[in-house]
């Protein structure tokens, strides 16, 4: 775990391909409301333990949040990301410009 703030560019990997037997082998079953994201070419990049809830971002906008993944940085085992519907999006936009109590 670190005390400094990190990022890393992770590649989208295909529903399709996270479920197969080369990956995730469906267990569990990667749904539509989630988004596979890891290895970058043959360099390994994950989030990690202690991450979870950070954010997942395409383009500086975030599409999703840090949800689980098989150990780090595996490339047969990429990070998974909850999907963030328009509603949730909004609902964090909202609580974002609440004032601190």
């Amino acid at each position: 775990m670190s005390d400094v703030l990190m990022a890393v560019n992770v590649t989208v990997i295909d529903r399709v391909k996270c479920n197969s037997c080369d990956h995730y082998n469906s267990r569990p079953v990667i749904t539509k409301d989630m988004i596979c994201a890891g290895y970058v070419g043959n360099k390994p990049a994950d989030t990690c333990q202690g991450d979870s809830g950070g954010p997942l971002l395409c383009n500086e906008a975030l599409v999703g949040v840090t949800s689980f993944g098989k150990g780090c940085g595996q490339e047969k085992f990429p990070g998974v990301y909850a999907f963030l519907s328009k509603e949730q999006l909004n609902w964090i936009k909202k609580t974002m410009k609440k004032p601190k109590i």
